[in-house]
């Protein structure tokens, strides 16, 4: 991941820690992009129970411009990414992992 991308993720991160009511321990937020399309979705834990009906206001607007940004940045440097993953447990570093398309 380029430095720039780096603010990317950590605004998304905001967005989104911003926008849960709901207590956890840990979330994951999947992301699947493609030409024309961006899928993604949160999934909050508690006590290693997933948690069904979180109480969530997440800005889609922004969280959607952040993805687009992201994947824009990457495409740029020949990196397209097809979907990724941001964990965070709290009292840990948020995780990131991409799954790569062929080229």
């Amino acid at each position: 991941m380029h430095t720039d991308d780096l603010a990317l993720v950590k605004e998304m991160f905001s967005v989104i820690s911003a926008g849960i009511f709901t207590d956890y321990n840990f979330f994951d937020f999947d992301v699947d992009a493609g030409d024309g399309y961006i899928d993604y979705g949160v999934v909050l834990h508690k006590d290693g129970v997933k948690i069904k009906n979180a109480k969530m206001d997440i800005d889609e607007d922004t969280l959607s411009d952040l993805i687009k940004k992201l994947r824009a940045s990457a495409e740029s440097r020949g990196e397209p990414w097809e979907s990724f993953v941001m964990s965070y447990q709290r009292g840990e570093q948020v995780k990131t992992t991409f799954t790569y398309g062929e080229n």
